[in-house]
């Protein structure tokens, strides 16, 4: 017996018009964010919401959450890898004076002994 043309499209046997769905009635997928798609940390979905609900535009495009999330995801490693530099910078300075502050204390006391001996006076 030969199959009709919409028998081989799935039309026939009781098969739903335009069956579009999923095939094989599998377990359904879970849903993939587009901060995953994109790659990044910080979130698509919610930026792009504010820039909808911030009135920028009168449409805003699928793209431009997608690059606003991107410059801010760098422009806050730029700011992390500042702050380290920083951090590092002031360690180091607050090492080196409490070197200094010991050699004082350490001059300090020469002096306190130095000033109770007697000292010799000029030109006798």
């Amino acid at each position: 017996m030969k199959e009709t043309k919409a028998e081989r499209s799935g039309e026939g046997k009781g098969s739903r018009k335009g069956g579009g769905g999923r095939k094989g009635g599998g377990p359904k997928k879970k849903p993939v964010s587009r901060s995953v798609k994109a790659g990044l940390q910080f979130p698509v979905g919610r930026i792009g919401r504010y820039l909808k609900k911030g009135r920028y535009s009168q449409r805003v495009g699928t793209g431009a959450p997608v690059y606003l999330a991107a410059v801010l995801e760098h422009l806050a490693t730029v700011l992390e890898y500042l702050a380290a530099e920083v951090l590092e910078l002031a360690g180091n300075a607050a090492r080196d004076n409490k070197r200094t502050q010991s050699r004082r204390r350490g001059d300090r006391r020469r002096r306190e002994t130095q000033s109770r001996e007697e000292k010799p006076k000029a030109g006798t």
